[in-house]
């Protein structure tokens, strides 16, 4: 397999949980401490491998900086090709269109 690496970035702590359990979060949402914002990226980093059988996505969890005012934000690791592909896999077997009433 190729040597080929995704590179993800960082996501906000918000984005992340809602990746977690799929339910829009409130932008409104209060600022989170480091031990939600620690949880929530330990989260991504087991989702992650139990969507794609073991595969590795390491994570680092970034609190509130008061100096800089920066939000807290989760750095995503970067992905293996086959990994990244297993998790698109995995994403879109667990989407399900929703029919909305008009």
């Amino acid at each position: 397999m190729s040597d080929l690496l995704i590179t993800l970035g960082d996501v906000s702590v918000q984005a992340g949980a809602s990746f977690l359990d799929g339910q829009p979060v409130p932008a409104d949402l209060e600022c989170p401490d480091y031990p939600e914002v620690a949880a929530t990226a330990d989260h991504l980093h087991e989702a992650v491998k139990a969507a794609t059988c073991g595969g590795f996505m390491d994570t680092k969890a970034h609190p509130y900086c008061e100096r800089c005012g920066a939000d807290p934000a989760i750095t995503l690791g970067d992905l293996t090709l086959d990994v990244a592909q297993r998790l698109v896999q995995a994403l879109q077997t667990a989407y399900r269109p929703v029919d909305l009433p008009l």
